[in-house]
């Protein structure tokens, strides 16, 4: 089939196998033991999106493998694997999101093509700054979700408004390729606790020293993205 998808809207390809595994996929869900098949499927799917478009790109979809964990674990009775399932998706989400925002630093102007046709999403800034606050704000949101705090409802709520706001100005391609990312928010919205939250040790510290240790915290954080970042680029040969 040509023109078919392999994850994402923009992932393409014409080998007519992979269209029969989706719909492998789709029936492996029906049927809780077959769900380690379909998270199987999922993470063949994301394999052959390395082994075509290059680790560095796929770097931008690592939620796809957290979906794979998620199912795959739910076919098993160990409460243990069971308990792993929220807090495996919930980080490919966070590491998406923040590998999204370090991926707006190291490289705004692929955007400016399309802020230049859709002029007030730059919200009047110049494209350049429009770019560095956008990055750092999905950064920071990101963050918080991980981190736990109380700002994770926030954080997820305000990811979720700004992609379901873009949906009207891109349409149905832009609401196809975030919906994953918008139906993972609105469960870490309503399942509130993430599984990957900052220890209880760290947040009963008082307000000055948990400041503290996530300012410290985040600035790592954000630098070890540009470090991976700028490494994967070098791997890559970009």
């Amino acid at each position: 089939m040509e023109g078919a998808t392999i994850l994402t809207p923009e992932l393409k390809t014409s080998s007519a196998w992979v269209p029969w595994l989706q719909l492998g996929i789709a029936a492996f869900t029906l049927w809780r033991p077959t769900l380690v098949l379909a998270g199987i499927g999922i993470a063949t799917l994301y394999a052959y999106g390395v082994a075509r478009y290059g680790t560095f790109h796929m770097l931008d979809y690592p939620i796809f493998l957290g979906l794979a964990a998620y199912l795959g674990l739910s076919a098993f009775d160990s409460p243990f694997l069971l308990r792993l399932r929220l807090p495996a998706l919930y980080f490919n989400l966070v590491v998406t999101m923040m590998w999204g925002a370090i991926e707006k630093f190291g490289y705004p102007n692929w955007t400016f093509p399309l802020l230049a046709t859709h002029k007030s999403l730059a919200l009047g800034m110049p494209f350049g700054l429009f770019m560095t606050v956008a990055g750092f704000v999905e950064l920071s949101l990101a963050f918080f979700m991980l981190t736990g705090t109380a700002l994770l409802r926030f954080s997820c709520l305000a990811l979720l408004l700004i992609m379901a706001s873009a949906i009207p100005e891109f349409g149905k391609v832009d609401a196809i390729g975030h919906s994953l990312i918008i139906i993972t928010l609105i469960v870490m919205i309503i399942a509130g606790r993430s599984g990957i939250e900052l220890p209880r040790v760290i947040r009963s510290r008082g307000v000055l020293a948990s400041s503290g240790l996530l300012s410290v915290a985040y600035g790592a954080t954000t630098l070890g993205l540009l470090v991976v970042y700028h490494g994967a680029q070098y791997v890559a040969g970009r």
